[in-house]
Order: structure tokens, then C-alpha cells, then sequence
């Protein structure tokens, strides 16, 4: 799965892949703490300019989420990666969760979803770039090899149906932010606010949305699909069109410079 991730961070293949289309979109592309990657995207489709800022998240174990978002232009696509049984080329599927055109004509709203389609079409048939800059970043590549967790450790104080995983070290975690990890194959999300740290699963309970690239207020984080808003300190749906059932939460514990998750197998 390293090799599929490892296209949406090799920037180079934008040019040796997608020269007669995107590559002269992006520009300020970056990457960021986190393996999250952030530019600008500006285009012509017929008469319309749309200009947007985008941002890439990598989902555990093969998912990437694409935002472009802050200009005349809304909109979310999920690339589900798979691999053929050699390694060497990608299969994928793109999905449009959500998007806002209301500003295209039909007719230009149908030629830019044609050249989104053309543009993965371009992906899979170019292969696995390999060796472009800057590479997988390590944080994803521990995550792709399930190291980011090595596993539980035993203590006196848990019960027998459960264990504590390490989920990093405090630095890893900045105060007033949230991030998802993997651990015993459970996606998390830690936040860190007020002095504190709270995990909770980090899918929404409405249709699994990424809630750690939602926007954290406070306590609560909005889901950026559909808008449900999350108290990350209790796991509970705040706001919503029908209050969803509750996420299930996780006792944090902190031993020096580490922070473990306690998982309860019976749950």
C-alpha cells in the first residue's frame, strides 16, 4: 500500500503525468506536519476561473481525502486504493462525497466532472511514480506498516479484557489541535485541549467522515462531509438534522513523555 499512497506525494508526476491537465493548476503545493499536504488550485473551465485552496489527508489504510475549499468552489473527493498482486500498479476509485457547483452552469459543471474522472483515469494508467519528492512522508509510512502502535503493554490497573496501546509522545500532540492515529487497527482521534488529552474514534457515526480534518472549536469538531458537530471530551453528537448515537471514547493515560490509549476488547 506504500507504493498507491506514495503518488499523492510525489509532486513531480504532476508534471510528468498530468502535463495536458492539472499541472498547471497547483501552485505553493507544500507539505505539512502530519503527512497533510496544502496550495492553491486555479483553473479555467469554458468561461469560469475557480480558484480554491486544497488540502490532502492520508485515511488509514487507503483512503486519501482531498478538500478544495476558500474560493468559488466546495468540494470533497475519497480516493479508496487497492493494489494488483504484483505491487506494481494502482487501482483505485474516486468518489465525490460532496460538492458545491451552484455556480457553474450545467453544462460547465459537466465538463469539469468529466476532467476529474480524466485526471484519475491518468493516475491509473501511469502506474506507481517512484522516487518523486517528497516521498511518503515517514508519520504515513509508520502508519501504512503498523508501527505507529508496536501493541499493548501490561498494567496492574487495567482488566483482563483490556489493553494499553502507545499512541506517540506528548510533542506529537500540540495543545488546541487533533490528530488521528491507528492502533490495534483502530483509527483514533486524540485531541489535546485545555492541559488535557481525550481520544474517541475518529469516524462519524452518520457516514464515516474523517472528523480530524473537520475544524476543532473548543470541544467540538465538525464533520467536513456533512456538518455533524462532535464533543471530542464525551464522544457525543452536538449538533445535527437527528442527534446521531454516540462515538465510543477511550481513558487516556499519560507515563513520562508517552501517551497510551486504553482499548477495551469487549466493546
Amino acid at each position: 500500500m506504500i507504493h498507491s499512497v506514495g503518488q499523492f506525494y510525489d509532486f513531480e508526476h504532476l508534471e510528468q503525468v498530468h502535463s495536458k491537465t492539472i499541472a498547471p493548476w497547483y501552485k505553493d503545493v507544500r507539505l505539512e506536519e502530519g503527512g497533510i499536504v496544502t496550495g492553491k488550485v486555479e483553473f479555467r473551465i469554458l468561461f469560469k476561473t475557480i480558484r480554491a485552496n486544497f488540502r490532502q489527508v492520508f485515511n488509514p489504510p487507503n483512503e486519501i481525502f482531498v478538500q478544495y475549499s476558500g474560493g468559488n468552489i466546495d468540494w470533497n473527493s475519497r480516493y479508496v486504493m487497492t493494489e494488483t498482486e504484483d505491487g506494481t500498479l494502482v487501482n483505485g476509485t474516486e468518489e465525490i462525497v460532496t460538492g458545491r457547483l451552484s455556480f457553474l452552469d450545467p453544462i460547465a459543471a459537466y465538463v469539469l466532472r468529466r476532467l476529474i474522472r480524466r485526471i484519475w483515469k491518468e493516475d491509473i494508467e501511469a502506474g506507481i511514480p517512484t522516487g518523486g519528492y517528497p516521498g511518503v512522508p515517514e508519520q504515513v509510512r509508520m502508519i501504512l506498516e503498523r508501527r505507529l502502535a508496536p501493541g499493548s503493554k501490561p498494567d496492574e490497573h487495567l482488566t483482563t479484557h483490556q489493553s494499553k496501546v502507545r499512541v506517540g509522545l506528548v510533542r506529537d500532540f500540540p495543545k488546541g489541535r487533533v490528530k488521528v492515529v491507528t492502533a490495534d487497527g483502530i483509527r483514533l482521534l486524540i485531541a489535546h485541549i485545555n492541559d488535557r488529552y481525550y481520544c474517541m474514534e475518529s469516524a462519524c457515526k452518520h457516514a464515516g467522515g474523517p472528523l480530524e480534518v473537520g475544524v476543532l472549536e473548543g470541544e467540538l469538531i465538525t464533520c467536513p462531509w456533512h456538518g455533524a458537530v462532535w464533543n471530542v471530551t464525551r464522544g457525543t453528537c452536538e449538533r445535527f438534522s437527528s442527534l446521531l448515537p454516540p462515538a465510543m471514547t477511550f481513558d487516556v493515560r499519560i507515563e513520562g513523555d508517552t501517551i497510551y490509549a486504553v482499548l477495551d476488547r469487549e466493546r
